[in-house]
């Protein structure tokens, strides 16, 4: 999960407190999406 945000996809509340900027900010459900396919993918820093 921090790779996620360390790579900048992350929902409001994290964007705004966060530097550097957020790269795309998700709602919730799209934020767990995101979280499901890096896990599935076994997450290479890709996607």
């Amino acid at each position: 999960m921090i790779d996620t945000i360390e790579d900048g996809y992350m929902t409001g509340d994290l964007a705004s407190i966060c530097e550097p900027p957020a790269k795309k900010i998700l709602d919730s459900a799209e934020f767990l999406d995101i979280l499901a396919d890096r896990l599935s993918a076994g997450y290479s820093g890709q996607i």
